[in-house]
């Protein structure tokens, strides 16, 4: 049952279970692209969407340890890398906000959530044409934009800002670290409807 709380912020304690929410279209996008299988009719959470997303992952790392492509390995294994620092980042945020802030309907699913601060959005994007980076996303991870790069960490789907800013800062740190490969990449956040570059 809907209460209000101290301060006058609307509480639903029920509702702080983000990943038991219907999987998300980008998630729905990203199985089919790893999988070659569509798991549109399989009511899917989000947690289990994660799951089979990190599999997947894991899966094709398998079977490209036989590759002799050593810059395909290594974007695979530098964005890997990525995706692990960004889980991390988002696991550490969550343990320091346990506190539901106020609850609003989710956009995919209309489902009232929990939210745990302000809502926002970072992203990384894309890189030039010219580098390597560009070339593996576009064979690998090309969803038919190029405003940012798709970095399928848990949390990619969460609306507070602050927990996206620490996920993609971290994934953004994490590819600069693997050098020129990488090419022109920039953190951005959007927060209120300004966006600024983050680093």
């Amino acid at each position: 049952m809907a209460r209000y709380g101290s301060g006058g912020k609307y509480w639903n304690v029920g509702l702080s279970n983000f990943g038991m929410l219907a999987a998300t279209e980008r998630q729905q996008f990203l199985l089919q692209k790893l999988t070659g299988i569509s798991h549109r009719n399989r009511g899917l959470t989000r947690d289990q969407a994660d799951e089979l997303i990190g599999e997947a992952i894991k899966e094709r790392e398998k079977k490209r340890e036989g590759l002799t492509d050593l810059a395909d390995k290594l974007l695979s294994s530098i964005y890997k890398q990525a995706i692990d620092a960004a889980n991390e980042a988002g696991e550490k945020w969550l343990a320091s906000h346990q506190e539901i802030q106020f609850v609003i309907n989710d956009p995919e699913t209309g489902t009232k959530i929990g939210v745990y601060g302000e809502i926002g959005k970072a992203w990384i994007t894309w890189p030039k044409p010219t580098s390597a980076l560009y070339k593996w996303l576009m064979k690998e991870m090309y969803d038919g934009q190029k405003k940012e790069i798709r970095i399928p960490h848990r949390y990619a789907d969460r609306l507070e800002g602050e927990l996206q800013l620490a996920c993609e800062a971290a994934a953004y740190a994490a590819l600069k670290r693997s050098g020129s490969s990488v090419g022109d990449i920039r953190l951005m956040y959007r927060h209120e409807d300004k966006s600024h570059q983050a680093a």
